[in-house]
Parts: C-alpha cells; sequence; structure tokens
C-alpha cells in the first residue's frame, strides 16, 4: 500500500460518508444501524481516510475477554489494497489493550473473499448458522481468532 491511509476512531462526524460506504456493500448498515454503534459504550470503531475521504471503516463490541468484529467495509475501488487488514490489525491492538483475548465474527459463507480475508488474518472456522443471511439467503459462517493480551487502553 503506497498511498497514505489515515487511521481514526469513529466518530459522528464520519456517518454520512459511512452510511454512503455502506451501501456498495453486500449487507449495507443503516445510518441508524451506525449511529447505535457510535453510542454504544462497549464499542470500539475505527475509519481509514485518503486525503480526508473515508474508504473504509470496521466495528467491533467487546464483553469481558471477547470481542465480536461486526462489520469492516472498504470501498470497491480500495479493496485488496491492504486496508481491511489495516483497519482489523488496528482494531485488534485496541481490543487486546483493554483485555480482550478471542474475536469473533460471522459472515456470510458464500463471500469467499471476505472468508479468505479472514482466514489470511488467523481466523478460524469454528460453526455455521443455516440460513442466516436474507436478501440473498446464506448461511453465516463462524469465526474464532486469540488475539492474546495487551496494556494499552481504547
Amino acid at each position: 500500500m503506497s498511498k497514505k491511509i489515515e487511521l481514526s476512531v469513529l466518530a459522528a462526524h464520519h456517518l454520512a460518508s459511512i452510511a454512503l460506504l455502506e451501501r456498495q456493500g453486500l449487507s449495507p448498515w443503516s445510518e441508524r444501524q451506525i449511529d447505535a454503534e457510535l453510542a454504544a459504550a462497549n464499542q470500539v470503531g475505527l475509519v481509514a481516510a485518503e486525503r480526508g475521504a473515508v474508504i473504509g471503516w470496521c466495528c467491533s463490541r467487546f464483553c469481558g475477554a471477547e470481542a465480536e468484529v461486526l462489520k469492516i467495509t472498504v470501498a470497491g475501488s480500495h479493496r485488496r489494497q491492504g486496508i481491511g487488514a489495516l483497519l482489523l490489525a488496528e482494531l485488534e491492538c485496541r481490543l487486546r489493550g483493554s483485555g480482550v483475548t478471542t474475536l469473533l465474527l460471522e459472515v456470510r459463507a458464500a463471500n469467499a473473499g471476505a472468508v479468505a480475508f479472514y482466514r489470511h488474518e488467523g481466523f478460524a472456522s469454528v460453526g455455521r448458522r443455516p440460513r442466516y443471511y436474507h436478501d440473498p439467503q446464506d448461511d453465516a459462517l463462524l469465526m474464532r481468532k486469540a488475539i492474546g493480551q495487551g496494556r494499552e487502553t481504547i
């Protein structure tokens, strides 16, 4: 990745840009869903920007030693350039610093690109939820990753 990508903490002023980005994805979140994540006390969210334009974002919720990665979205024109990995690495660092040792997520089983990405990033399949997703209907693949322990705080 030769471009300068800036990461920042998810904030209310990112809402409109993220909602626009979400509309490009397979399972887009509404502004209301994104806003609810902003309001959650137990969430960690990040935004990736290039020259001030939001090109990716991620969010998670944590409870004790576990966190669930709820969303990683990268603009179509910026995919396969390491931005998702950059967001995930920073998310892991921040969560680890708060005592999280395990990351969980679910992904559409038919989304081969996302499944391959998560496997490459160290996640392993641990289960399946049949017919979990709709429009189009698909199973959810449950994945898990151990991330260890750190000292930083969120």
